[in-house]
Parts: structure tokens; C-alpha cells; sequence
């Protein structure tokens, strides 16, 4: 590769991928979803509560576990499951998946 005139520092921070810390990524995706469920009105919600989203996380830890993700992997599958019903919660609950998926 062509260094150019740029000083070595800033070729190795371009050509290394950044090391990412999953575990504070998860406890602020933790921490925004806490947040969200516990300023929502949650009744009327039989299953798509607060209360299956934490069911729902700890199979997911079972299972990632088992499998033995990746901490890239677990974080993206912990991160889909707290987000999975918060479409619930918007103007067109019928289309939740998406709109989990856009808060997401």
C-alpha cells in the first residue's frame, strides 16, 4: 500500500479495524431499552412487554452461551432482542418488526 505523505499513525488507524467494546455497547442498548419500556404504557400488551423482552434476553444468553458467539455476534443478537417488540409502542403497531427495527 501506498503510505503517501501521511504520518504512520494515522496509516495504522485507516488500515487496523478499530476494536470495538461490546460490553459497553450492550449495557447502553440495555440502558436505552430500559429506559424506553419504563416510559411507555404497557398495558393491554398480553406478551410484548418489558417482562418478555427480559424472557426473551435470557434464552438468548442460554443459547449464545451454548454456541459459544462471538462477542460481535452476541451483541448483535442481544441488541435484536431488546429491540424486537419496541414496535409495539409505535403509531403502526401492526408494522412492528420494521418499526423495531428502525428504533433499532
Amino acid at each position: 500500500m501506498f503510505h503517501g505523505d501521511y504520518p504512520s499513525s494515522i496509516f495504522n488507524r485507516i488500515t487496523k479495524p478499530l476494536k470495538m467494546n461490546y460490553n459497553l455497547l450492550s449495557e447502553q442498548v440495555k440502558q436505552y431499552a430500559l429506559s424506553f419500556f419504563n416510559s411507555k404504557n404497557q398495558e393491554g400488551l398480553q406478551y410484548h412487554d418489558l417482562a418478555h423482552t427480559e424472557g426473551v434476553l435470557k434464552a438468548a444468553i442460554q443459547i449464545g452461551n451454548h454456541y459459544q458467539l462471538s462477542d460481535e455476534d452476541f451483541f448483535v443478537v442481544i441488541t435484536a432482542v431488546w429491540f424486537h417488540d419496541m414496535g409495539y409502542f409505535s403509531d403502526n403497531p401492526n408494522n412492528h418488526e420494521y418499526e423495531g427495527a428502525e428504533k433499532a
